[in-house]
């Protein structure tokens, strides 16, 4: 027994040994870190987070890298690509980092954010959107964020509550169901009243028959 635990010890400290010697070799040694897609504040932090993982960063995952920058960077980036190549020299790590792109503004209880297609939320000062969407609380975005989403193809402004949702289309405004009860029928009506109702200035689209204001 204790010679098969001996073994065993001798074959761990063999594994050991040979890691630390193969770490010391300049082919798993880092020779160069390029990033790409970053401003200069940007760069500068991600910069300094890979300087602190030292060799980790050969090892350090996509995902691991984005989740890192996107807690300091309040969740505007989409995707990070490394790629690592071994040379006799070092490795070269070429990391591309891919941000966000706004469709609206989302103004939840008076807090400001970013939202691309995908329905994230994000935050950077750098990027202007005209639309905007009022939702009166997270719940409500949460529930309905594929709807939202689809009514971001109609509507420069969306306002919605529990009661009803309001879009503003080109100084026009059509009122609408819930978020939560809006159906396909409810899209085709609204092109329908967009259409055919161009004189009218408010259109209240909830009911079989269509309500309309100059």
């Amino acid at each position: 027994m204790k010679g098969i635990i001996a073994y065993i010890f001798l074959i761990l400290l063999g594994i050991y040994i040979s890691t630390i010697i193969l770490l010391k070799i300049p082919f798993f040694q880092v020779k160069e870190v390029y990033l790409e897609g970053l401003r200069k504040d940007e760069s500068k932090y991600v910069s300094e987070k890979i300087s602190s993982l030292g060799r980790k960063i050969l090892f350090l995952r996509e995902d691991e890298l984005l989740d890192m920058i996107n807690k300091k960077f309040s969740n505007r980036f989409r995707k990070v690509e490394i790629d690592r190549v071994f040379t006799s020299g070092g490795v070269i790590v070429n990391i591309k980092v891919l941000r966000r792109e706004p469709i609206a503004v989302v103004i939840l209880r008076n807090r400001k954010f970013l939202m691309d297609k995908e329905g994230n939320l994000f935050k950077d000062k750098n990027l202007k959107v005209k639309r905007k969407i009022y939702v009166s609380s997270d719940k409500l975005f949460k529930a309905n964020k594929s709807k939202i989403i689809k009514l971001t193809n109609y509507a420069d402004v969306i306002r919605m509550n529990n009661n009803l949702t309001e879009l503003k289309i080109k100084n026009r405004i059509f009122v609408m169901k819930p978020a939560s009860l809006i159906r396909d029928e409810d899209l085709k009506k609204l092109k329908y009243a967009y259409k055919n109702f161009k004189n009218y200035k408010k259109i209240d689209i909830r009911y079989k028959s269509f309500i309309l204001l100059k």
